[in-house]
């Protein structure tokens, strides 16, 4: 509610406002694939996306995304494993 534009919302990012301090952070690399968990509370309908950003000292409303992979009918999965772009460049 009140935005105008979806992607500049809080709400557009699937993430906590700040890193849970008791789940560490893990380390990805460009080229290799990692395997990604989810669970819903209900069986979402339609395709999933999986975004990646370098902004995440910035608000989120401020933080910019591309999109790296697409899950068709993302509710038949609980993980899967999820190839990393070989071109991408070291971020935090």
């Amino acid at each position: 509610p009140g935005c105008s534009q979806e992607n500049t919302c809080d709400a557009f990012v699937c993430r906590e406002a700040a890193p849970n301090p008791n789940v560490p952070a893990k380390e990805v690399l460009a080229g290799q694939s990692v395997k990604m968990e989810w669970l819903f509370t209900e069986r979402h309908v339609g395709d999933c996306s999986v975004y990646i950003s370098y902004d995440v000292d910035m608000p989120r409303s401020q933080q910019r995304y591309v999109k790296i992979a697409n899950i068709p009918d993302c509710r038949s999965w609980n993980s899967l494993n999820i190839g990393i772009p070989a071109g991408l460049p070291a971020g935090r």
